[in-house]
């Protein structure tokens, strides 16, 4: 038996099996995609054409009304052909306006006998989001349409039914449509959910519905933990589950992937990678030509050279163990839901200390989890994942090495 390939396999269980478990608690529904029919500059008619969503996350999210993804084409004019009218010029509502300043404004309506089964259809991205809803605010004339069919689908061609609902004459009030059950129309790239209104008292009546607010409500199904780090351009860089090769460049770089888990909400990893171009020649100050250029290669690769943090995963303690000189500001130790834990902010005699050698840290009192190292070198700084197994004895020491 490999019982190296057995204790990294086992490590990796605990480690994601902890990650997986941050944030657990149960998530306000938040609104992510929103049609408030606001954002026209004079009320319009429609021909034809699609609406994107005003308000949300999503850039991508576009009410169709022009015959595609299953909508259905509505036109402004009264013929034989085209007798159904879709327009924007009625005024709207408060209710369910998902803005931190609601408004009337305008609100989608849906007027003619001839609209009968006629279709909108509201497309967005569910990426990260769970246990969706659909929030949005309704009235109907005495002669308008009586039936609201919804329908879902994740490719725009292929519907499902949800749920044909009655619709009474009322003045606006806000109404649900829960989608919780459909697992399927979570963490989707793209869901589309159509809406045809249906059943109109008489076609000898000018009966009408209006819609405002159509918003998709969800749980946001990620744990996203964002770490910093920092390496000399042209490196490679293999921490925290990211593999990239030959960095070049000076600056800050973002990268993020995704772990995912099969019965619980995935976890994305950010990390905010600082690229330090050390060949870099700078003068001392800029703005003083009597003051000549510092030739700064190679002092950038000490303040930057990364302590080692061990052992990961810990119990009682943690060392910090520096190789040279290393100057820093601040060494800041944050849990899993971001609180501080730890803080050491030296200042002896007023300078920046140094770390050389070891700097043991105990942490026999803290709870279980995984805890993210912070030293702030300056202009440098590094972070690191740990991953403490259990509660310890209790034990708290530390000794500190400094060298001024």
């Amino acid at each position: 038996m490999n019982y190296k390939n057995l204790f990294i396999n086992l490590l990796a269980t605990i480690v994601f099996g902890i990650a997986g478990s941050i944030g657990m608690a149960q998530p306000t529904p938040e609104a992510f995609t929103s049609w408030t029919f606001d954002e026209a500059e004079e009320p319009q008619y429609w021909y034809g054409t699609s609406f994107i969503a005003g308000f949300g996350n999503f850039s991508n999210a576009v009410l169709y009304a022009d015959g595609t993804h299953g909508s259905s084409q509505f036109a402004t004019v009264t013929t034989t052909n085209y007798a159904q009218m879709l327009k924007n010029d009625w005024t709207g509502t408060e209710l369910g306006d998902p803005r931190d300043e609601p408004f009337d404004g305008y609100c989608l309506g849906i007027k003619h006998p001839n609209s009968a089964g006629r279709r909108i259809v509201l497309s967005t991205p569910t990426t990260l989001y769970s246990k969706i809803s659909l929030r949005y605010a309704v009235t109907r004339s005495n002669t308008g349409f009586k039936k609201m069919i919804f329908e879902w689908s994740t490719d725009g061609s292929t519907y499902h039914l949800i749920q044909e609902k009655p619709c009474e004459p009322l003045d606006f009030e806000v109404q649900f449509l829960n989608l919780e059950d459909l697992a399927v129309l979570e963490d989707q790239p793209m869901i589309y959910l159509r809406i045809t209104v249906d059943s109109i008292l008489s076609t000898a009546y000018q009966g009408n519905i209006k819609f405002d607010n159509l918003t998709f409500m969800g749980s946001k199904c990620m744990d996203t933990l964002v770490l910093h780090d920092t390496i000399i351009s042209g490196e490679n860089y293999y921490e925290n589950g990211f593999f990239l090769q030959g960095l070049y460049g000076d600056g800050e770089y973002l990268y993020q992937r995704r772990v995912r888990f099969v019965d619980r909400c995935d976890s994305l990893y950010q990390l905010l990678l600082y690229v330090d171009d050390t060949t870099t020649v700078i003068p001392d100050d800029p703005d003083d030509p009597e003051d000549p250029p510092i030739d700064t290669t190679g002092i950038h690769g000490l303040t930057l050279s990364t302590p080692t943090i061990f052992p990961n995963p810990f119990n009682d303690q943690l060392t910090i163990r520096s190789e040279g000189n290393v100057p820093y500001h601040s060494i800041k130790i944050f849990n899993s839901i971001g609180e501080l834990v730890y803080c050491d902010i030296p200042r002896p005699h007023g300078g920046i200390p140094t770390l050389y050698g070891d700097y043991t840290i105990g942490t026999g009192n803290w709870p279980a989890g995984i805890y993210f190292v912070h030293i702030d070198a300056g202009k440098s700084s590094c972070m690191k994942k740990m991953v403490k197994l259990s509660e310890g004895n209790g034990i708290r020491t530390l000794y500190i090495r400094i060298e001024n």
